[in-house]
Parts: structure tokens; C-alpha cells; sequence
């Protein structure tokens, strides 16, 4: 590799861009109200020649397309990013896209796709060492392999992303450390969901706490929203929470799950977390309550094309009838 710096987009256009991205993130500003923000910044890049600039706005849109599950236009967008990006020489903003085209595919469980992109992304990212891409995709990966039930290969390839995260990643400023506990808390997630089906229940709470704290520090509504929806899952099988800090009533973490995901229209998690609730139910004894919530998924899995996930929701249903 060359020690010239990489093409990028200006600094001061990306700041005003992951302003609006941040905003409504937090919540505080409404998706039409981003999107018009952004498409008046991707029409001042048009004015100025920028390409790349313009690549960082469809990059974004990509990205809050998926958090709302909109996953064809999240593809369109990112396809339209890396072809600029790739066309301007711009290899890590490449890299990055090919990472989020890579979880889009894998929500979609279009796991050859997905893999190829995470594969991509990471080697791109090696390439640059660039530890905190090679995070986000080794993290990626994992969850992909556990979508594939490899149980044993995503525990593999998550426990090399935490350990990069916590050993190699050199968050030097607020705005990286609150990008590094933004990716532990999904990488701790991960790690207590596959803990939690091999039924080591107490490392399952451990990591679904470090998933919380990451969480909380983040600040990101849409983690709290993964966080509360594992911690769901582990009170569920242990029965109560062993700190007194965290409550015993299991429906609290659902619905504080569900209420984070509906801030940001995440839709998709709003499914899962759905299902989740309903084998939380079933294995109450609620029998009835749990094929209500199944219900529920499988209408936002269909109509968002996720047809494994509204299977899996079928399927979880005809065990209570």
C-alpha cells in the first residue's frame, strides 16, 4: 500500500452529514425531516463536483433505510455509494460499503452474498489496518454464521472481534469510544444469544450486561433496543436477574425493547423482538399471549420480505397449539 492518504469526503461535508445521521438516530428529528436535510446536502455536492460527497449521502440513506427495514433501498443506495467510491479510487469508504451491503444481504438471508461482502470489507479493512472496520465486520460475520446455526464458528469469529474491540481499537476521542461501545454492545449481544442456546446461561447474563452498559454508554436508542430484547431472553431461562439492579419482571425488558425500536421505525427488530417475546411467553405457560405476539412477527416479517424469520415464527407457533 501507498502511505498517500486515501480519497474521502471532506470532512466538513461528513460532519454536517452524520449531524443529521446522529439526530435522527437520537431521535430527535423525524426520518422526513432527515431525508430532506441529506437530499439538500446531496443537491450542494451535485453544485460543487463532489462525487464522493455525494457517495457519503447515499451511503447514509442506505443506512437509515435498513434501520427502518427498507432493504432494497438500502441496496440501491450503498450499490450507488460504492460504485462512486470505487470509481474515485476511495478503497476504505469501498470497504465500508461493502460491509453494510453485506448485513443488508444477511438480514434478507442472502447469506452467500453476505458473506462475500463481510470477506471483502474485512480484508479491505486489514489492508488499510483499520481495527475498527475489521470489528464491525468480524461482528457481522458472527451474526451471520449465527442466522446458519454455526454455532461454534460465530462463537469463534465474535470472540476475535471483542477481542480486537477491547485490545486493539485505540478509541482516543468521545466520538470513537462511543463508536466502539455502540459495536461491543452488538458484539456482546451476539455472544450472550449463542451462550444462551447452549444453555451456559450465566456467561449468557454476563455478556448480556456488557451488551446493556455498551449500551447505556452509546447513548444509541437502537442498541438499548438489543440490549433490553437479550436480557429478555437470559431472565427468561434463569427466571430472575442475579443483580438487584436489573428487574425480575421479564416483559419489562420486551417492552422496553419494542419501545426502542418503534423510536427509530426499526421494524424488522420490532418483529424479532416479537418472536423473542412470544417463546419468552411460551415458556411461561402463556400459551395464548404467545401466539398473539407470533402472530404479530409473522405479518412484519412477511410484508418485510424476511421469510426465514416469518418461517421460524410459524414454525414457534405450531409448538403451542
Amino acid at each position: 500500500m501507498t502511505n498517500r492518504p486515501l480519497p474521502d469526503i471532506d470532512e466538513a461535508f461528513r460532519n454536517r452529514v452524520n449531524e443529521i445521521y446522529e439526530a435522527w438516530h437520537q431521535n430527535t428529528i423525524p426520518f422526513a425531516e432527515a431525508s430532506q436535510h441529506l437530499e439538500a446536502l446531496r443537491q450542494e455536492a451535485l453544485e460543487d463536483a463532489n462525487a464522493l460527497n455525494e457517495a457519503g449521502i447515499y451511503n447514509i440513506l442506505g443506512i437509515i433505510h435498513g434501520y427502518r427495514s427498507k432493504y432494497d433501498n438500502s441496496i440501491i443506495n450503498f450499490d450507488r455509494a460504492r460504485a462512486i467510491y470505487e470509481n474515485e479510487g476511495a478503497l476504505r469508504r469501498t470497504a465500508t460499503v461493502d460491509l453494510n451491503l453485506g448485513e443488508t444481504y444477511r438480514l434478507l438471508g442472502n447469506f452467500t452474498r453476505a458473506k462475500s461482502y463481510f470477506h471483502k470489507a474485512y480484508e479491505g479493512a486489514k489492508s488499510f489496518e483499520d481495527v475498527a472496520l475489521q470489528v464491525v465486520a468480524l461482528g457481522n460475520e458472527g451474526q451471520m454464521w449465527i442466522s446458519l446455526k454455526s454455532y461454534d464458528k460465530a462463537r469463534e469469529t465474535l470472540e476475535k472481534a471483542l477481542d480486537l474491540g477491547l485490545n486493539a481499537w485505540q478509541a482516543d476521542d468521545d466520538r470513537n469510544q462511543i463508536r466502539r461501545a455502540d459495536q461491543l454492545c452488538e458484539v456482546y449481544h451476539a455472544l450472550a444469544s449463542i451462550e444462551l442456546q447452549a444453555g451456559q446461561t450465566q456467561v449468557a447474563w454476563d455478556y448480556a450486561v456488557a451488551s446493556y452498559e455498551n449500551a447505556e454508554y452509546s447513548g444509541r436508542i437502537l442498541r438499548m433496543g438489543y440490549a433490553n430484547r437479550i436480557l429478555g431472553d437470559v431472565v427468561t431461562e434463569l427466571g430472575n436477574a442475579p443483580h438487584d439492579e436489573f428487574t425480575d419482571n421479564i416483559d419489562y425488558y420486551y417492552d422496553e425493547a419494542m419501545s426502542a425500536f418503534k423510536q427509530v421505525k426499526a421494524e424488522g427488530e420490532v418483529g424479532k423482538t416479537l418472536l423473542s417475546q412470544g417463546q419468552s411467553l411460551a415458556k411461561r405457560g402463556k400459551k395464548r399471549a404467545a401466539i398473539n405476539k407470533y402472530q404479530q412477527a409473522m405479518v412484519i416479517f412477511t410484508r418485510l420480505g424476511m421469510m426465514d424469520d416469518a418461517a421460524e415464527a410459524a414454525q414457534a407457533q405450531t409448538t403451542v397449539i
